[in-house]
C-alpha cells in the first residue's frame, strides 16, 4: 500500500521537474523566457540567448539568439539583432533579423530593416530601409558591423 504510493510520488515529481526545468535548444544553449512588463521603462542594453516578450518602453539595444516579440503596447527606441521578431507596437531604429520579421497590423516601424524574409500584414506601418538578404549574409552583416563598432570605440 505505501510502496505504489512513493513510487507515484516519484513519477508526479519527475514530470513536475520537467516541466520546471529550462528546455534545451542547442548545444548547452539552455533556452529562456523573458517579460518586459506594460509600465515598465528600460534604458541600457539586453542582450539573452532565449525569448523576450516587450509589452513596456525600451530605449537601447536588444539582442537575442531567438524571437523576440514586442506586443501592442510594447515600444522600442533603439537597435534590434535577433533570430525572429514579430511586431505588434511600435519600433524605431535598425532591425537585424537573421529569419522572419512579422510585422502585424497594428505595427508601426521606423528605421531600417535588414532580414532574411519579410511578412507585413495589410494595416502595418514601415518608414524606412529594408533589405531581404539570405541567413548567412545577415549573419556576416552582424559580425562585421560587431567589429567596426569595437574599432570605432577604442
Amino acid at each position: 500500500m505505501f510502496g505504489s504510493r512513493k513510487k507515484n510520488t516519484k513519477k508526479n515529481d519527475s514530470s513536475i521537474n520537467q516541466m520546471l526545468s529550462p528546455k534545451k535548444v542547442s548545444g548547452d544553449n539552455l533556452a529562456t523566457s523573458n517579460r518586459i512588463g506594460q509600465g515598465t521603462k528600460i534604458e541600457g542594453e539586453i542582450i539573452t540567448d532565449g525569448t523576450i516578450r516587450i509589452e513596456g518602453e525600451i530605449d537601447g539595444y536588444i539582442e537575442s539568439k531567438a524571437r523576440v516579440i514586442i506586443g501592442d503596447t510594447g515600444q522600442v527606441t533603439g537597435d534590434i539583432v535577433c533570430d525572429c521578431i514579430d511586431i505588434s507596437g511600435k519600433v524605431t531604429g535598425k532591425i537585424t533579423c537573421k529569419d522572419i520579421l512579422f510585422l502585424k497590423a497594428s505595427a508601426i516601424v521606423d528605421g531600417e530593416i535588414i532580414t532574411n524574409k519579410l511578412i507585413m500584414e495589410s494595416g502595418a506601418t514601415f518608414n524606412g530601409n529594408c533589405k531581404t538578404q539570405s541567413t548567412s549574409t545577415v549573419s556576416s552583416y552582424n559580425s562585421e558591423k560587431s567589429g567596426s563598432e569595437v574599432s570605432k570605440a577604442v
